[in-house]
């Protein structure tokens, strides 16, 4: 059964499912926390958790030759972290690290997947919400990459205030 904490506040990534899918996905969910700088994920490693943010902020970033770590999209409450144990190779395309205290719901990608193998609309509700969140992670990218090409020398002062504003936007939509 979840942590009774855990229901306090019902994700919206969880919202969508039907009451008997919700209840049954709470129930392999655990709370986690990272301190500012942590890693939630780290680019190239095994990905093997989907993680609700409730509260805090991160950015989602990847790694660019000897060069720091390119901002991607900025994540906080509602958002939804970690879609790459769905695909081989099962590795994190993206690292993700904490800007300030995050707390979350974490669900093992492994456990999720016996659940979806047993239950065909769990698995058609999950993957439809987490297509959702791929395509709102690919727009940031784009974003991100036209700003590169069309303001190389501004991208390093621009990049915090356009990921904030970009984060704003999606914030309502992230799920």
């Amino acid at each position: 059964m979840a942590h009774p904490s855990l229901e306090q506040h019902v994700h919206p990534f969880l919202e969508k499912l039907s009451e008997r899918h919700r209840l049954l996905v709470m129930s392999g969910i655990r709370p986690f926390s990272r301190e500012p700088g942590e890693y939630l994920i780290r680019e190239g490693e095994q990905a093997d958790t989907l993680f609700l943010i409730r509260a805090g902020h991160g950015m989602i970033e990847t790694s660019a030759l000897k060069r720091p770590p390119v901002p991607v999209q900025r994540i906080g409450p509602d958002c939804v972290v970690g879609w790459s144990w769905l695909l081989p190779p099962y590795r994190w395309q993206f690292s993700c690290r904490a800007e300030d205290s995050i707390e979350g719901l974490a669900i093992d990608s492994s456990w999720l997947l016996e659940r979806c193998e047993e239950d065909f609309t769990l698995d058609n509700h999950l993957y439809r919400n987490l297509i959702e969140a791929m395509g709102e992670r690919l727009t940031a990218l784009r974003l991100q990459c036209v700003r590169s090409a069309t303001n190389p020398s501004e991208e390093q002062s621009d990049q915090k205030s356009e990921t904030s504003r970009t984060s704003a936007q999606q914030e309502g939509l992230e799920s």
